[in-house]
């Protein structure tokens, strides 16, 4: 199985980033691809990398799962080891997050200044000032374009019809950011499980199934676990299963 959450580790101060996926090996490469080009979308985790160096960090995988519960696993992780290198609340989502307007320009700046120029209309311009010109999602003409290796020009224009298509449930007929609106959902996230083929149905169920889900600290207390020991145990590189299931020091195995 391919699908999990992982952490990113500072080995000398236990200080991690929290992140998980459907597709593990390929996020992985992709975050070491970015951290050592300097690149990575991260300021916090690039800073440290830059300062302490690519040996001081360890990628681990925590636990595998199956990939509708990844973002579950993950918000759990975040909000019991409180990690210091996302700069994100809410697993897969942008809510609770808005950086300053100084901040914003100096990222776009810099990632204009990096990313790939292409021919567009008599023009050199990078992904995300074509996406701007021609009214799209940037992050989804990036992934089609870099990640799945679309045309230019079949990416912009499937954006443009998935910008406007809508998706029926219960006499509503609604556009994407429409229906996220209504759900209190980030775009991305919403046209992350669309496009893997869930119904807008489904979409809701699975929202409800995530809202009455357990905790870690009622899992651990349900499961008779220590609460504080199982965290202690996570903060010194022990995996989430190996933390919960290991018997305590001096306990007969």
């Amino acid at each position: 199985m391919n699908c999990g959450v992982y952490r990113i580790i500072h080995t000398d101060t236990g200080r991690c980033y929290v992140g998980s996926s459907v597709t593990l090996r390929a996020r992985l490469k992709h975050h070491r691809v970015m951290l050592r080009a300097g690149k990575h979308g991260n300021p916090h985790l690039q800073h440290a990398w830059n300062k302490y160096g690519e040996e001081k960090f360890q990628f681990k995988v925590e636990l595998h799962c199956a990939p509708d519960m990844v973002l579950f696993y993950e918000q759990l992780l975040i909000d019991n080891l409180k990690p210091e290198f996302n700069v994100l609340p809410t697993a897969g989502s942008m809510l609770g997050h808005r950086h300053s307007e100084e901040v914003r320009k100096t990222m776009g700046r810099a990632q204009r200044g990096w990313r790939k120029k292409y021919d567009w209309k008599g023009q050199s311009l990078c992904l995300a000032d074509i996406a701007e010109m021609e009214g799209v999602d940037h992050q989804l003409l990036i992934s089609r374009v870099l990640g799945a290796g679309m045309p230019l020009e079949r990416a912009v224009s499937l954006d443009r019809r998935e910008m406007k298509k809508t998706y029926g449930h219960n006499g509503q007929n609604l556009t994407i950011k429409e229906w996220a609106a209504v759900l209190g959902m980030h775009p991305r996230r919403i046209t992350y499980w669309l496009d893997s083929g869930m119904t807008i149905a489904q979409c809701i169920e699975r929202l409800n199934r995530q809202a009455k889900a357990m905790s870690f600290s009622e899992f651990c207390k349900l499961s008779g676990f220590n609460l504080q020991t199982a965290k202690s145990r996570m903060q010194k590189g022990m995996s989430v299963m190996d933390a919960i299931t290991a018997p305590a020091r001096g306990m007969a195995v």
